[in-house]
């Protein structure tokens, strides 16, 4: 390659120039602007492509660099939004921030060995990016390197990867496959790393042993995940971690090394069947942890639980095993409610029970004296059961299309209960119970929820469908609910 640099423009006419560094006024000693710029060859003389250098770019379609480029700045190639082929050369040690961000026609990209960080934003929005190469000594990807990078459809991480960190791959909605190597160092899968990745599944996953954290949302909405072995010496996993992860299935076994829990981890994971929690001192069972896992049957290991918090297990419909132990104090808010499986013996010690607690499960025993009974149990008659008519949103915001489910989601197991006690037919179940479950869980439009409880009307009040106060009430929301949606 020639020691000059040479500029092809989109009137077919080129300019050559010896250069050590291009910045981002190369094109004034040409009387041209950037978007004139359709290819360049960059000489052997050039060490750094500076901050912002080709940065809108336009009809930059292709750059060939030599091997003597040491560094390339922040934006450098940022919105160069034909450009189909670059490569970096070896001897690279850093890809900047964002500079390859929005090159939307980027198809394929081999980073070099010499590359230890690939930095924020670098290569975010390149929506038609296929293939991409990750080099050997890679130390971190740091945020949103990837992300919304929609036709990538595999990555391999390398075994000295240390830090992925928070939405590094997120909404990447192409990405099938996740591959760790083999002796992996990667000790951090930070906040959204991989959240809204529905299609993807992970190779190798026992090759993460030195994991140590999982952050906030690290696979929210990773639909297609079947399982994950939580590792020995892993130390916090985050709010919302595994949330919506519809395809995680069999046990999930919490490590002894594991120090905090936050909230939601594993909600709406419906294939989940047992849990096993690591037995300590004043362990806490955070809010919503395993909400909405209805094929959750089994939980050992909460014999020194001495708080469970609010929607802890709400909806777990299967669940019919799960100890309590004498040291347990607290009972949050709706901690249990549609637990229509369950045979609950709560410890005499517990003091406090909130609203809502025990809603539709099975059966409770219970001789302490915490204020505010039935806790949404029925006492002998299931159409006696007390429930509030809406979840208690004070102190928090919730939007009403989440209200809406949460009403949507008590609905359906207020007549799964109804239905259990043999108080409505099998036909008048199936028709509403699905129908609801297909809005909550986003198998059908906005619309079908509206469209549903106008036929409700038919049944409502009449003796063919059995509804009590706190049920109307609620249901009345509902109703107002979707029409705000429609």
């Amino acid at each position: 390659m020639s020691d000059n640099t040479k500029f092809m423009w989109t009137d077919d006419t080129a300019d050559e120039i010896l250069l050590t560094t291009i910045d981002d006024n190369f094109t004034s000693k040409y009387g041209r602007q950037k978007t004139d710029l359709k290819e360049v060859i960059i000489g052997d003389k050039v060490k750094t492509i500076t901050t912002n250098a080709f940065k809108l770019c336009k009809n930059l379609e292709n750059i060939e660099m030599s091997s003597h480029v040491e560094k390339i700045g922040a934006f450098a190639f940022a919105w160069c939004e034909k450009l189909e082929h670059i490569n970096l050369p070896d001897g690279l040690e850093n890809i900047s921030i964002s500079a390859f961000t929005f090159c939307t026609n980027l198809k394929k990209i081999v980073i070099p060995d010499s590359v230890t960080l690939i930095d924020d934003e670098a290569f975010s929005y390149c929506t038609s990016l296929e293939e991409v190469t990750l080099p050997k000594n890679l130390n971190c990807i740091y945020v949103s390197a990837f992300i919304n990078c929609k036709s990538l459809t595999e990555i391999k991480i390398p075994a000295s990867t240390e830090i992925i960190e928070s939405l590094a791959f997120a909404n990447c909605d192409s990405l099938k496959t996740v591959e760790f190597e083999d002796g992996a160092l990667l000790k951090e899968i930070s906040s959204g790393a991989f959240s809204n990745c529905y299609q993807m599944t992970l190779i190798n996953q026992e090759a993460l042993a030195n994991l140590k954290n999982l952050g906030d949302r690290a696979f929210e909405v990773c639909s297609s995940i079947t399982s994950f072995k939580l590792p020995e010496g892993l130390n916090h996993i985050g709010a919302n971690a595994f949330k919506d992860c519809y395809s995680l299935s069999g046990e999930i076994k919490f490590p002894s090394t594991l120090k905090t829990l936050a909230n939601e981890i594993f909600t709406n994971c419906i294939g989940i069947e047992s849990a096993a929690f690591i037995p300590r001192e004043k362990y806490i069972v955070k809010a919503g942890l395993f909400a909405g896992c209805e094929n959750l049957k089994k939980i050992t290991g909460l014999n020194n639980a001495v708080e469970i918090q609010t929607c802890a297990f709400m909806g777990c419909t299967a669940l019919e095993e799960i100890t309590l132990g004498a040291g347990l104090k607290t009972i949050g808010d709706w901690a249990f409610k549609g637990c229509l499986s369950l045979d609950l013996k709560v410890p005499e010690a517990v003091t406090s029970i909130g609203t809502d607690a025990f809603a539709y499960i099975n059966s409770i025993e219970y001789k302490g004296s915490a204020e505010g009974f039935p806790w949404g149990s029925a006492e002998t008659d299931p159409l006696n059961i007390k429930t509030q008519q809406y979840y208690n949103t004070t102190g928090r915001t919730v939007p009403d299309e989440y209200q809406l489910q949460l009403l949507a989601f008590d609905l359906a197991w207020y007549l799964q209960y109804l239905h259990k006690h043999k108080l409505i037919n099998d036909k008048i179940f199936e028709k509403y119970e699905t129908g609801i479950l297909k809005y909550v869980r986003g198998g059908d439009n906005e619309y079908i929820l509206a469209n549903m409880l106008t036929g409700f009307d038919d049944l409502y009040g009449t003796e063919n469908f059995p509804l009590n106060a706190d049920v109307e009430k609620f249901r009345d929301r509902m109703y107002i609910f979707s029409k705000e949606l429609v």
